[in-house]
């Protein structure tokens, strides 16, 4: 293509949004959609994800499927094409078949359109077959990492979304996240089956993000001066429900005002809440992590953490609301030594190479007198309290190894997993396979380091 000549989107950039042209990281994403090719895109919070999959949307034509896992999230970005003059629909919150095919009809009858659904609407037999009567040329999976039993946020209903292949074979595929690490990105490409995706990656920094980590004694104490100091909007960050309900009540008064949301609240408080905050009303919100993917803010100008949370990946998601619009904004963690001592030992918990993996296969192995190199027809029965108290394990770190041995292949179905007796049905890892894998730099390599030793005793 001439450098010179206007690409196929720019028309309809200038036309619904009013750029110019697109953000770099925007153009390799939007350029492999527009050509027909499947594609995976890491891009940082804020980076303009859902504009990649609207534009390229617009060029294709016809209907684009966007799945998206939160109600609020597809909520926001109907409002926003609808705003502009784009065709959008979506299932979120339709209860009756009838409004069903009230949402479907309009959708089939306008191009080009976008609908937005949830994992879980599509596994609906009924809403399936009814969307293989739609030109659908564009399939956009929104926070894609939710496919991966290893991402962070692992939802199950997104591994359904497979099917949704066979219903439209001739759509174009893109799949979007924030934080995806490259077993993530292998895992969402197996899962629905990508043939060659072309795969963007764009670093997490931004640039006009500042972190900082207040470790004093008292970070309660300078969190509070903190938000009595700020300016703009903010977001507080706590670990539980009742912390966000006693720092809001603590803030009550501040200036801007101050609201708490959390998963106990009923959905019309949280909306109303979000709301606020999205419009001005509300200047503070102190929540959980249930104000979680997809909100999206410009102007959010600090995130304070009173906690550490459970990865980097989550730190990621939730700091990353700060400064969307790129101006500078500030991210600060405050944490105490007893804090940050405590969410190590956490770390240490889950941290393979500490699990007692090895130990909790070969119980199984000749608890079930499993052959080396056979399948038992049968399942083999694993009493877990036994086993417990046994080898002096705390139920976390078994249930934590028997997770990953499941995950890296080495055990099949797990049933009664929540019951005292789980019954195993072994996987087919050849032990040639396992001595490959114990030298990869990763958690399923550790898995295979654990059971290396074993190899000539144990089923493997």
């Amino acid at each position: 293509m001439n450098s010179k000549e206007p690409l196929p989107w720019t028309a309809l950039l200038k036309q619904f949004w009013g750029y110019d042209e697109l953000r770099e990281s925007q153009i390799g994403p939007v350029k492999a959609i527009c050509s027909g090719k499947d594609t995976i895109a890491v891009l940082p919070t804020g980076g303009g994800k859902s504009l990649c999959y609207q534009l390229s949307g617009l060029v294709r034509g016809g209907t684009t499927l966007v799945v998206s896992p939160l109600i609020a999230l597809m909520e926001d970005q109907l409002r926003d094409l609808k705003s502009r003059g784009i065709n959008a629909f979506s299932l979120s919150g339709v209860t009756n078949s009838h409004q069903t095919e009230r949402e479907l009809d309009n959708t089939e009858r306008c191009s080009p359109s976008f609908l937005f659904v949830s994992p879980e609407k599509l596994k609906s037999t009924l809403l399936c077959v009814r969307l293989s009567q739609i030109d659908i040329r564009t399939v956009a999976v929104d926070e894609a990492h939710c496919i991966s039993e290893w991402g962070h946020d692992f939802r199950p209903a997104y591994r359904h979304l497979v099917a949704i292949r066979t219903i439209v074979p001739s759509a174009v595929w893109g799949c979007f996240t924030a934080t995806a690490t490259k077993r993530v990105i292998d895992d969402i490409q197996a899962n629905l089956k990508l043939e060659q995706p072309v795969i963007f990656r764009v670093s997490i920094r931004r640039e006009n993000l500042i972190f900082s980590v207040c470790s004093v004694r008292d970070s309660e104490a300078m969190l509070y001066q903190a938000i009595c100091n700020s300016r703009g909007t903010g977001l507080v960050y706590v670990e539980t429900r009742y912390q966000a309900e006693k720092w809001a009540l603590r803030l009550e008064g501040i200036e801007g005002g101050v609201g708490a949301y959390h998963a106990g609240l009923n959905k019309k408080l949280r909306a109303c809440i979000l709301r606020g905050w999205v419009n001005g009303e509300i200047r503070i919100i102190v929540c959980t992590n249930a104000f979680g993917m997809g909100i999206d803010k410009p102007d959010v100008r600090w995130v304070y953490h009173a906690y550490i949370p459970a990865n980097i990946e989550s730190y990621i998601q939730e700091a990353g609301r700060a400064g969307r619009d790129g101006i500078q904004s500030e991210c600060v963690l405050f944490a105490h030594r007893e804090m940050i001592e405590l969410r190590k030992r956490k770390f240490r918990q889950n941290d393979p190479s500490l699990l007692p993996i090895h130990e909790t296969y070969q119980f199984i192995a000749n608890q079930g007198e499993v052959a080396i190199g056979t399948y038992p027809a049968q399942s083999t029965i694993f009493d877990l309290a036994a086993f417990t108290e046994k080898q002096g394990h705390s139920n976390k770190s078994v249930e934590r190894s028997i997770q990953l041995l499941q995950q890296a292949g080495y055990f099949g179905r797990v049933s009664n997993a929540s019951e005292p007796e789980l019954s195993f049905s072994f996987g087919s890892r050849s032990q040639t396979e396992l001595l490959e894998m114990a030298e990869i730099d990763s958690d399923e390599g550790i898995v295979a380091k654990h059971l290396a030793p074993i190899a000539g005793k144990a089923f493997i």
